[in-house]
């Protein structure tokens, strides 16, 4: 007797207390089953959709082959993943302590997590006798459907008026009236890298392009990008130029049609090179080549200052990778960069580029996901998520930025994607390039200690200089200045703009350059205060107050989302006494537009970002120099290579400063050090002025000197003093529940268990009351771990889940564990 072919399979989306679902390959579906292959599995009444993880043979036991259910359909003609990936997601599971399935679900696109419908539908007419004996209920079905409405079961749920038709749906069955009909996810999918890519179908002559750009800019913005391209250009990358619709429109009026994406081979050749490297540059892309030829793993650190042309060392060692048939990846933190990345990578690899991100549609990342998969894109470009493509021969993975927090998922599945590029690095194998000009405290720690290969930029390009940074202590300027004249709204701005900034501002101008301003702070003021009792206006939800948006008319908590008009009396007291207090993004604005009303000004936010295109429409105005003032969140302080900005002004350093996080500090001098970075990038020298409250603090003064090496040493000896990362590895617990004495009794029997199970090199701190201790409704209680062994922090994780599983406290309690957490709010 042979062994039974079986299929480990993990549904999507996942199921709560499912982790891996065992099945019968059914004899027909021999050969068309392996690891990352989609498939329609039984589950209980209904079918779902779901990844293979693994192939292999059962035991010929006559119980295995009665009991195991059979496959029902592969889905798809290839696999939607590869086994490299899946190994990826095993380990991370194990590492984060998370569960494999949401993993797995996390590494595909949306678009492939599927389900069947049971569809209800007429089985035969009813006599009329039968509709007489009719009740209310089955007579509004029969209605619903005699109507041509689409029922499925699902949606009959979710009906949110009249009266609950299910139990209709049952009887009129059970007469033989109704039937249910199970809807298979069909094969649309596949076609959707075909639907996804234009090309220009009627060129344009100047006139006609001039007309263009006067009645459309965004047609003409998309017109441009085609004609730069000279061939197929992703619906993706063109819809986060300028949206859809611009896009839609150019293919109604003919100018534009659908193409067939490219299909590069091994042999299309690139594109010309680029600039001459530095000294420095060329050093370190001959280090990071050599890796590639040897096909080994190894992880280098690139250190450069901003403007020290790390891109450059990238683009040298992909086209080394590409040139000898491997794909290569980079990852970015922030989905505002990828637009400007993909724009100097297709240029330099035409045809052979791939985007994931999250700002794209369904359809659209789909249709990604399937080129790279199939070998059409030997470049990936892409945010946090991108670190699962199924990049196959991978023979280089670029981390850049590599110290930013954005990396962290802070959502379960909670994974670092620069962590599980160093591994997916080491399983390939192949280099994996970490790159930054501030980078984290971690990595640097491990290029001192030889675990990483530091490779250093210490110099612009061009000898360009450094900018010069001045700091404006503002406790020396909120109570006299000239600002303090005029209206109350201009002697409020006075704290926000100090006179020198405004100075400087005021000689960018004139000279016809550009100025950035930096608030990591959005909304008009951080909350409404009442002068007479005392106190703000909070959330109802979250422990935290809520913001004022004076442009939508709202005020609004940036945790939950909820919102209200503005208040005109005191909730507490009932005085008409609410003040505006603090100050964003938006507060800045309204007071630059009063003091500088030639300057064009823009803002760069989530509130001015919210719509499809709009961040890439703004950021290319600011390239055009069409904005002479942005002003924006940490989305403007890196990445972006602005020549024509000059002045660079901090509004309020403090605002990182005071956030209760031992990475504060660190926090803070990466923030400034980046978006000092953005001045004097062009032919002019640059000039930053940072105001701040606190100007004799190490991360002010290192940012002031560019001086990461001073500031990395000090604040290293510190952490290790405190048992901090990276000598320390952390983890966090924390337990939720919307019954705020539930949360603390669950998180003290949390602490007991892992104090019972403890060793001397753990340190167990808590439990205690989050930071932010209710958000979204929800109580929290947090525990930390802390150990100079991970493999210490495991052991005690997988007691502590363990005992989880088995308690009472699992229903009405969440615990949420968070390995290596970028946070500790």
């Amino acid at each position: 007797m042979s062994d039974k072919p079986l299929a480990d399979v993990v549904v999507l989306p996942p199921i709560p207390g499912t982790e891996i679902l065992t099945y019968a390959i059914p004899a027909e579906m021999d050969g068309a089953v392996e690891v990352g292959t989609r498939v329609l599995v039984p589950l209980g009444k209904r079918k779902e959709a779901g990844v293979v993880v693994a192939v292999g043979n059962g035991e010929p036991a006559e119980r295995i082959r009665t009991k195991l259910k059979p496959l029902c359909q592969v889905l798809d003609p290839e696999p939607s993943s590869i086994p490299e990936v899946i190994e990826l997601c095993r380990w991370g599971a194990r590492y984060y302590c998370v569960s494999f399935g949401e993993l797995v679900a996390a590494a595909l696109p949306i678009a492939l997590k599927v389900s069947t419908e049971r569809i209800i539908e007429l089985a035969r007419s009813p006599s009329q006798a039968e509709l007489g004996a009719l009740n209310d209920r089955e007579r509004a079905l029969l209605d619903m459907i005699g109507q041509g409405r689409l029922l499925s079961t699902r949606k009959l749920a979710r009906l949110a008026h009249g009266p609950d038709l299910r139990p209709a749906v049952g009887s009129l069955r059970a007469k033989g009236i109704l039937r249910l009909k199970e809807k298979t996810p069909g094969e649309g999918s596949r076609r959707a890298d075909t639907a996804d890519w234009y090309e220009i179908r009627q060129p344009l002559d100047r006139r006609e392009l001039e007309q263009l750009a006067k009645r459309s800019p965004a047609q003409y913005r998309l017109y441009q990008l085609l004609s730069e391209r000279r061939g197929p250009v992703a619906k993706a990358e063109l819809a986060a130029v300028a949206g859809t619709a611009a896009c839609r429109a150019l293919a109604r009026r003919g100018l534009v049609a659908l193409a067939p994406p490219p299909r590069p081979s091994p042999e299309t050749p690139l594109a010309a090179a680029g600039p001459a490297l530095t000294a420095e540059q060329a050093l370190a892309a001959d280090a990071i080549c050599k890796t590639i030829e040897e096909r080994r793993f190894e992880v280098f650190l690139l250190h450069g200052v901003t403007g020290s042309g790390k891109t450059e060392v990238y683009l040298r060692a992909a086209e080394r990778a590409v040139e000898k048939g491997l794909s290569v990846m980079m990852l970015v933190p922030e989905i505002a960069l990828t637009h400007q990345l993909a724009k100097r990578i297709e240029g330099r690899f035409p045809g052979n580029l791939a985007v994931l991100h999250s700002a794209l549609s369904k359809r659209e990342r789909l249709a990604q996901h399937q080129r790279i998969a199939r070998g059409h894109a030997a470049v990936v470009v892409g945010a946090r998520s991108a670190v699962f493509a199924p990049a196959r021969r991978l023979g280089l993975i670029i981390v850049d930025e590599e110290h930013d927090p954005s990396y962290k998922q802070e959502e379960s599945p909670r994974y670092n994607a620069r962590d599980l590029a160093i591994v997916r690095a080491r399983n390939a194998p192949c280099p994996v390039v970490l790159g930054s000009a501030t980078p984290s405290l971690e990595s640097f720690a491990r290029a001192i200690e030889g675990r990483y290969r530091l490779l250093e930029l210490p110099r612009r390009v061009m000898e360009r200089a450094m900018p010069r940074v001045e700091i404006v202590d503002l406790r020396q300027t909120r109570t006299g200045g000239p600002l303090r004249s005029g209206s109350g709204e201009n002697r409020d701005a006075a704290f926000f703009v100090s006179p020198k900034l405004l100075a400087e501002l005021e000689n960018t101008l004139r000279a016809g350059e550009q100025s950035l301003l930096f608030l990591n702070r959005r909304g008009f003021a951080n909350y409404l205060q009442c002068v007479c009792c005392g106190e703000p206006v909070l959330c109802p939800n979250c422990s935290v107050t809520l913001t004022l948006h004076a442009s939508r008319g709202i005020l609004l908590c940036h945790h939950c989302n909820h919102s209200r008009p503005p208040l005109d009396r005191c909730p507490a007291c009932g005085e008409e006494s609410l003040r505006p207090l603090g100050g964003g993004t938006e507060r800045i604005e309204s007071a630059l537009r009063r003091l500088l009303p030639r300057a064009r000004i823009e803002r760069l936010d989530r509130d001015t970002t919210g719509r499809r295109g709009s961040l890439a429409a703004i950021l290319a105005r600011w390239e055009r120099h069409e904005i002479d003032i942005l002003i924006g969140t940490q989305m403007v302080t890196k990445g972006h290579d602005i020549p024509g900005v000059t002045l660079v002004g901090v509004i309020l350093a403090d605002v990182a400063l005071g956030m209760p996080d031992f990475r504060a500090s660190e926090r803070a001098f990466q923030l400034l050090a980046q978006v000092a970075g953005r001045a004097g990038r062009g032919s002019q020298a640059g000039k930053v002025i940072v105001q701040t409250l606190r100007p004799a603090h190490p991360s002010v003064v290192a940012a002031q000197t560019h001086d990461y090496q001073s500031f990395a040493v000090r604040e290293l000896a510190e952490r290790k003093s405190l048992l901090y990362p990276p000598f320390w590895r952390l983890a966090l617990l924390r337990v939720e529940s919307k019954q705020p004495r539930a949360a603390e009794q669950a998180a003290n029997t949390v602490g007991e268990w892992c104090r019972r199970v403890s060793s001397p090199t753990v340190k167990v701190t808590g439990p205690a009351p989050a930071p932010l201790e209710r958000l979204r409704g929800v109580y929290r209680w947090h525990l930390m771990l802390r150990s100079p062994a991970r493999s210490q922090l495991g052991r005690i994780l997988d007691s502590v889940l363990a005992s989880w599983r088995r308690g009472s406290h699992r229903r009405s309690c969440r615990l949420v564990i968070d390995v290596d957490p970028a946070s500790v709010l």
